[in-house]
């Protein structure tokens, strides 16, 4: 059974650890260099400032259906605070990411050619749309 909760500002070391394991390998996220985990509080505390949910998956847990689980988790809440629409930001060579939202009910609403530089080449940008209400 997989158990969902808000991260809590104790979380943040660990959350700093996942996101700064993926800088290098993948581009899930466009940086170059790992998050000092002071930039990492801030931001926590921005994210909690403004209500918004920090929720996250160890790579560990990869495959096992717990992305799935948070996506269900943050459109339930979407819906609960009547939020019309959600928007995804994917690197275009993601297709394992592409495919996932597509499964999700996302689908492309546009896409940003070499809007990004990383590991030598430019990055393309897809957005992906799913509406929450109605």
């Amino acid at each position: 059974m997989i158990h969902v909760r808000d991260a809590v500002p104790a979380d943040v070391a660990d959350i700093t650890r996942i996101v700064n394991a993926l800088i290098g390998t993948t581009t899930i996220t466009w940086r170059g260099e790992p998050h000092p985990l002071g930039e990492r509080e801030q931001w926590f505390a921005r994210q909690s400032a403004a209500g918004l949910p920090v929720l996250h998956v160890d790579e560990g847990a990869w495959g096992a259906g717990v992305g799935r689980r948070l996506m269900d988790e943050l459109i339930a809440r979407a819906a609960a605070a009547g939020i019309h629409v959600m928007i995804g930001a994917v690197d275009a060579a993601n297709d394992g990411s592409v495919r996932f939202h597509e499964r999700i009910g996302f689908v492309e609403q546009g896409r940003l050619r070499e809007v990004g530089w990383m590991d030598d080449r430019w990055l393309d940008l897809v957005f992906m749309v799913r509406r929450i209400d109605g």
